[in-house]
């Protein structure tokens, strides 16, 4: 494949950062990126390019194309192994690149195109993504049969256990997951709530399990701070969510820090004992959810 260059472009600030600008002909208007782990590599995808995929060595600016019938890319996730990288679709759609002979797997989707995707580690250590579409809440695994870099997987549904129904009641707009997030060791994860949905909005937190197949056990809801008692948490998980709320912007009172999630992320490496989910909600605050143990 051919190759492009970089011009850098120095901004001359105090702390010696420096941007690179890296351009290829018929490579334009990306709307996703995905760092490699060793954070040598960076993907860029692209919805309308002629050229939907480039992988970048940021060392040298060097840009290779990925001159495949790709299609229009939404979504890019590199999985922590460093060994695939996952693409959403316009097309309703998805690819798996294994990254040692950049050989590929697609894979259609059933409903829509992707909403968000995210990787996690199964026990075996063997890396596992889970996706949803949109308009859906019905999660999909893509589960490795075989070591990297092979491209034997399966795609099931996420058994998803537990009090919290996520149907929408009848005659209303459907319900659909709109954000997904797992942590570090793929034991909590965290979906936001939207559609028509009754608790559209919140984040509902699930313990997770990939083996001896990939579940999910529903342990309660949360938005902004402390999560009240009731039909939206499972007193029977061991699992608690201690939230506080961080103005970003904007006024924040106590019925804004219920507002409705927009964004989450999970911290942490998978070594501490202290598990802190980050919930951005529309209001401009952002609520940090401690989360104890979990063990079901």
């Amino acid at each position: 494949a051919a190759a492009g260059s970089a011009s850098a472009i120095s901004l001359g600030l105090a702390s010696r950062w420096r941007a690179s600008l890296m351009q290829y002909p018929g490579h334009s208007a990306p709307t996703t990126l995905a760092w490699s782990p060793c954070g040598r590599l960076l993907a860029s995808g692209s919805c309308t390019s002629l050229i939907p995929l480039m992988l970048w060595d940021v060392s040298t600016g060097v840009g290779t194309p990925m001159r495949r019938a790709l299609g229009g890319i939404t979504l890019l996730r590199w999985s922590p192994c460093g060994s695939y990288l996952f693409l959403a679709l316009t097309c309703n759609a998805i690819i798996m690149f294994e990254t040692t002979a950049w050989t590929h797997q697609r894979w259609e989707t059933d409903g829509g195109p992707v909403q968000d995707a995210c990787w996690g580690i199964a026990s075996s250590k063997s890396p596992v993504l889970i996706f949803v579409t949109k308009g859906s809440t019905q999660v999909v695994g893509v589960q490795f049969t075989s070591k990297p870099p092979s491209l034997e997987a399966h795609l099931l549904p996420l058994q998803m256990q537990g009090t919290l129904s996520l149907n929408a009641p009848t005659g209303s707009t459907p319900a659909e997951i709109t954000a997904l997030a797992w942590d570090a060791t793929s034991s909590h994860l965290a979906l936001i709530l939207g559609g028509g949905h009754p608790q559209a909005g919140q984040v509902a937190l699930y313990s997770t399990r990939c083996a001896p197949m990939l579940s999910a056990q529903f342990v309660q809801c949360v938005a902004g701070r402390d999560p009240p008692p009731g039909p939206g948490q499972n007193p029977d998980a061991d699992t608690t969510a201690s939230c506080s709320t961080s103005e970003v912007g904007g006024k924040m009172d106590a019925e804004s820090a219920g507002s409705q999630a927009t964004a989450i992320a999970f911290s942490g490496d998978g070594k501490s004992t202290t598990v802190l989910l980050a919930i951005r909600s529309c209001n401009d605050t952002v609520s940090l959810c401690s989360l104890s143990k979990i063990d079901c």
